[in-house]
């Protein structure tokens, strides 16, 4: 039976950081909102805390709120934020391990512009090391992981990224899954939803748990 591993790209392979923060510069200036300062603002998404909670903070005008949380999805996969987005250290590495391991690689993400996400990923030159690369995956996987793959292949297939509801639901698939801390979550918030262990802190030492 071939073995399959699947990485999650943004909070996994791509450092998010940027993208982030060059859109909430933007979209507040665009719609007369105060900008967070950016340590607070990235700690605050790090720790699973959502625009809508941290705008409502700094302002009143709950329209002007709302406004940017619209023009924030509107925005997120435009190519000039993609352009910001880094490689973490040691990615390609990790990928070039996971080829000696594993007869197929493959990319998912939830964002829905396959277009633009191929181009990035042939600009940050990851589009060699995947098999396959899936946009719109579902928030829900159950159903796409049991239409896709069936049990015997899900028994020899290794997930790796960075949400917890992707976490469980791959272990209740019968998919070994690996949480990393080092992306849009911190190993400080698996540890509030009770996760403490086997968190990895940095690609490179995901070569030995692959």
């Amino acid at each position: 039976m071939d073995k399959i591993i699947i990485f999650d790209i943004d909070g996994t392979l791509l450092d998010m950081d940027e993208r982030w923060w060059q859109l909430h510069v933007d979209m507040t200036r665009a719609n007369g909102l105060p900008c967070l300062q950016r340590d607070a603002y990235i700690a605050g998404k790090k720790a699973g805390r959502t625009e809508r909670e941290m705008m409502v903070e700094v302002s009143d005008n709950y329209d002007a709120v709302e406004s940017y949380i619209k023009a924030r999805v509107d925005h997120i996969e435009d190519k000039p934020y993609l352009s910001v987005e880094k490689i973490y250290d040691g990615v390609k590495e990790l990928l070039a391990a996971a080829r000696e391991k594993y007869e197929h690689i493959h990319f998912v993400t939830m964002r829905r512009r396959k277009e633009d996400l191929l181009w990035q990923m042939n600009v940050c030159g990851l589009d060699v090391y995947a098999d396959e690369i899936v946009s719109a995956w579902p928030e829900k996987k159950h159903d796409y992981i049991a239409h896709r793959y069936n049990k015997a292949e899900r028994a020899h297939m290794t997930f790796v990224g960075d949400s917890l509801l992707e976490h469980r639901d791959m272990t209740e698939m019968g998919v070994r899954s690996i949480l990393v801390g080092y992306g849009t979550r911190t190993s400080d918030y698996f540890a509030k939803k009770g996760i403490h262990e086997n968190i990895i802190h940095a690609p490179r030492d995901l070569i030995q748990c692959i």
